[in-house]
């Protein structure tokens, strides 16, 4: 048998670690070792054991580089070219094969947005062409009244050269009629009126614009209606003038049929009258 036991040599008065062990002779055999000498032994190997594991943690940090650079390198081409159809392709494809189906449906979905961006790209430039082109003007304002859209005709009625973006009405136009219609229309309420500006009459015509139930901001239209004003006026002087006309000979016959009725004008005259 064998046994292992630790104490302190009453003959040395230090610590031992002490094994013994029957051999088949039937003698003992028995070892000490002084437990300082073990902690010194691996006092003086630490520096090894240090070093060594110095050289693991760095051979560590390498490969665990080297690794992540391998495995997140198909991901980062796929960062930089989702497009590619290389990426996807059904033989050799460009990433794991575990991500095709989600590169699949990302390439679709950006397709489809793009496609989308591009139809509505173009359906607003059709419709900043057309109101750019609108002889009325027209002003698109916020809640805030910042404007957001302004076409060339309204600046020609403000007198304003351009526009920055989100400038206040205040700003752009000084006119008080103006701003009390669009304020109006601020509060949810349309508004129109005819006002004079540069030698014409224009009519503002304001509206609240909604989102739903919530209102979000105000279209201003600016019609020229000078020439309409002019033949209105001239339609009011016409018919004046046609009523004064017909009123002068009109009141004449009343009084005539007034004086035969009554028996006043003579039997002579009467022919005359009817004449």
């Amino acid at each position: 048998g064998s046994g292992y036991s630790s104490r302190t040599s009453d003959t040395l008065t230090k610590d031992y670690h002490y094994y013994a062990i029957r051999l088949k002779d039937g003698n003992i055999l028995r070892l000490s070792v002084e437990t300082g000498s073990m902690y010194n032994t691996v006092w003086d190997a630490s520096p090894v054991l240090l070093g060594i594991l110095l050289v693991l943690l760095i051979l560590a940090v390498l490969f665990s580089i080297i690794l992540t650079r391998k495995l997140v390198a198909p991901i980062k081409q796929l960062s930089e070219q989702i497009d590619s159809p290389q990426l996807t392709n059904d033989e050799e494809p460009a990433v794991y094969a575990e991500l095709v189906p989600f590169v699949q449906e990302i390439q679709l979905q950006r397709a489809q947005i793009q496609r989308q961006l591009t139809e509505l790209t173009n359906e607003k430039d059709k419709l900043e062409a057309i109101i750019r082109q609108m002889t009325e003007g027209m002003i698109l304002l916020d809640q805030e009244m910042r404007v957001i859209l302004v076409n060339q005709s309204a600046l020609q009625y403000l007198q304003a050269e351009s526009l920055i973006d989100a400038t206040h009405l205040l700003f752009l136009s000084n006119n008080q009629d103006l701003n009390e219609c669009i304020q109006t229309a601020v509060r949810g309420s349309s508004e129109s009126k005819i006002i004079p500006m540069r030698g014409k009459q224009i009519q503002i015509l304001t509206n609240p614009v909604k989102s739903g139930d919530t209102q979000i901001g105000v279209i201003c239209l600016m019609l020229d209606v000078t020439e309409r004003e002019q033949i209105e006026h001239l339609r009011r002087e016409f018919t004046a003038n046609v009523s004064h006309e017909l009123k002068t000979p009109l009141t004449s016959i009343s009084g005539y049929a007034e004086m035969i009725a009554a028996g006043i004008a003579k039997q002579e005259d009467i022919a005359q009258f009817a004449g």
